[in-house]
């Protein structure tokens, strides 16, 4: 009878000694507030040998790197990009573990590790109204996307959008196609979107890209510009 009390003791011991180390995580941001595009640094310590981040903007789960087997020894970091305004609620899940209840039906999942909101604001920036970059062109209007500004011109018959976007790993790869209705005034419509195929990339940001697409169009056309399909900018470049 003493043989069997010691073990169940020896054994319920241990799951709770399991439990702690699953469970008992510190998760931070390196600031939970800002003017977009804002870019923080997420940081977590624990007993676990595997975590991911969702970042809660919609953007790819990531994975966070643990050089020592945890982050019990050393902080394990990430860092994201914000690009557009928002509240967002990041979230670090542990590794994948069955969980059962009372009747015995036990399910898989990731148990959450920690939370840490984020709240990014818009700025002094104006709403995409056409408004001009400064007052020494009449054919020019600047265009805000959640990556960053574009710059949509029109000189010598030519229509230019260009800019420089941020981006958020290095296998963002921003391209714009420019698409021409046959029409007077003809419709144009600018596509903007990251053109990256890579299924795994290096968890750290990448360099802002510089990006731009011409097109042969009258003074008169129409433009409609998309960001990863959402429209951004529709309207005219002529006075």
């Amino acid at each position: 009878m003493k043989r069997a009390i010691i073990l169940t003791v020896v054994i319920f011991g241990l799951a709770v000694v399991l439990s702690s180390c699953a469970t008992d995580a510190a998760f931070s941001a390196s600031q939970t507030s800002g003017d977009s595009p804002l870019e923080v640094t997420f940081a977590a310590r624990g007993g676990f040998s595997m975590a991911t981040i969702d970042f809660g903007d919609r953007s790819k789960t990531q994975t966070i790197e643990i050089p020592d087997g945890n982050c019990l020894t050393s902080t394990c970091q990430i860092t994201h990009l914000y690009a557009s305004p928002g509240t967002y609620t990041a979230r670090l899940y542990g590794p994948m573990r069955d969980s059962c209840d009372a009747s015995g039906l036990c399910t898989m999942g990731q148990p959450i590790l920690g939370t840490v909101k984020i709240e990014v604001t818009s700025g002094q920036k104006a709403g995409n109204t056409g408004s001009l970059p400064d007052s020494s062109s009449e054919n020019k209007t600047l265009i805000h996307t959640r990556a960053g500004d574009l710059t949509l011109s029109y000189a010598g018959g030519n229509a230019t959008l260009a800019g420089t976007l941020g981006r958020s790993t290095p296998c963002v790869d921003w391209q714009i196609t420019a698409q021409v209705m046959e029409s007077y005034p003809e419709q144009v419509i600018f596509d903007v979107h990251d053109a990256s195929t890579a299924q795994v990339c290096i968890q750290m940001l990448g360099e802002p890209q510089q990006v731009s697409a011409a097109v042969q169009v009258s003074e008169k056309a129409v433009f409609t510009v998309l960001f990863e399909e959402e429209e951004v900018f529709r309207g005219t470049l002529s006075s």
